[in-house]
């Protein structure tokens, strides 16, 4: 397709009411401000914990048990049937006695743990983010270690045992009386309430972002965008497409950020200027960089699907100048060089993959880790040249 009917597609593509229309209703599929995403709460399991503690206990929120009841029930209906099911089943749907619920929130390190003092029911929930679980030590691993506090602390009781993961992971060979979750039902049994119940303002906006934390993160499937994306898409996958070429990908943004951290004293090559560069061509040619006079320069450099930083030199061949020579040699024993390569020496490279799905934090923390390490190297380079120039 020609440049000039692409601009004419994406024209047609811009200038469409139902397109806008399903563009504003995508955008606000996704909150403006999300307290949890704020408070870093999504990575941490003990900040996690205690918002799951509030949601399903009898709290602000004014919904009594329903979220811990709706949660356990999605538990029932995701798990192999048994005694122990049939007994937790009979307990959400038929309690004998009105529930009177404390929940307990690293109590003898345990994650999670809901006690029913009315109805004698305890349930156990470890709560995984992204750490595992321990499967070592005398005490047989944690999930065992739980097991046993528990049922000796609460004898008399029925326990539950609930094991709760992003996907629903199985627990270690031995602990088959845990049952298997994911933070997805946690997020269902919210969203259906949500929609459902009459919340208060503050409580709305908690749970809320919850659901929406949950769905940045892609744990939990956001339907209602899915069907909007494929609405735009049917109609427009020619201009889709085009944007698709010309995306700023998370790797242009890495790119670009650290780009404007350094100086370049030539543009198209990117070469980074350096107190040793102008060194190293002060005391090779006498004058500042030029092409004629190529000698070892600090890079950074972007292809389609991958950004890398190192230094370009020339080859031994091409070394005719004798300074030149006897400070690229010099190099080379310090392993600031590659002997492996001609005229380039990768130090740090990244590829698309590694940065795709990051989100805004994520980006922003390689962004500042790719900086940090390319002037330690820099500053590695800068004093090997003094010492090797006796500067």
């Amino acid at each position: 397709m020609s440049e000039e009917n692409k601009v004419q597609v994406l024209k047609d593509f811009v200038f469409n009411d139902e397109v806008q229309e399903l563009l504003a209703q995508i955008s606000e599929c996704v909150m403006d401000f999300n307290v949890l995403e704020i408070t870093g709460m999504g990575t941490q399991e003990i900040k996690h914990s205690k918002l799951l503690a509030w949601m399903f206990g009898d709290n602000e929120h004014g919904l009594d048990y329903a979220i811990l009841e709706g949660f356990l029930k999605r538990v029932v209906d995701a798990n192999d049937e048994g005694e122990t099911l049939e007994s937790l089943k009979h307990y959400l749907y038929l309690p004998e006695n009105k529930r009177n619920i404390t929940v307990l929130c690293e109590q003898d390190n345990i994650d999670l743990l809901v006690v029913d003092e009315a109805n004698k029911v305890v349930v156990v929930i470890e709560n995984k983010v992204y750490a595992k679980e321990r499967t070592q030590g005398e005490d047989g691993g944690q999930l065992n270690k739980y097991t046993d506090i528990v049922r000796r602390k609460y004898s008399g009781y029925a326990c539950y045992f609930v094991y709760l993961t992003l996907d629903s992971s199985l627990p270690s060979n031995g602990n088959e009386q845990w049952m298997c979750a994911s933070h997805d039902m946690v997020g269902q049994t919210v969203e259906h309430l949500l929609g459902t119940q009459s919340i208060n303002l503050k409580a709305e906006l908690v749970l809320s972002s919850y659901v929406d934390l949950l769905k940045r993160r892609k744990i939990m499937e956001d339907k209602a965008l899915e069907e909007l994306c494929k609405k735009v898409w049917a109609k427009n996958t020619e201009a889709l497409d085009i944007l698709m070429e010309y995306r700023t990908t998370n790797l242009d943004k890495l790119y670009e950020m650290v780009e404007k951290e350094f100086k370049f004293y030539h543009e198209e090559y990117h070469a980074i200027e350096t107190v040793a560069t102008d060194k190293i061509y002060q005391h090779v040619h006498g004058k500042k960089w030029s092409t004629e006079n190529w000698a070892v320069d600090a890079h950074l450099e972007k292809h389609p699907k991958s950004l890398w930083f190192g230094y370009y030199h020339p080859s031994d061949s091409r070394a005719t100048n004798e300074k030149l020579a006897s400070l690229y040699k010099a190099l080379l024993n310090e392993n600031i060089l590659n002997k492996k390569r001609a005229k380039a020496t990768e130090i740090l490279k990244i590829n698309e993959e590694d940065v795709i799905n990051m989100d805004e934090e994520e980006l922003q923390k390689e962004i500042n880790k790719v900086i940090a390490l390319i002037r330690g190297k820099i500053k590695e380079f800068e004093k090997t040249v003094d010492e090797i120039l006796g500067a």
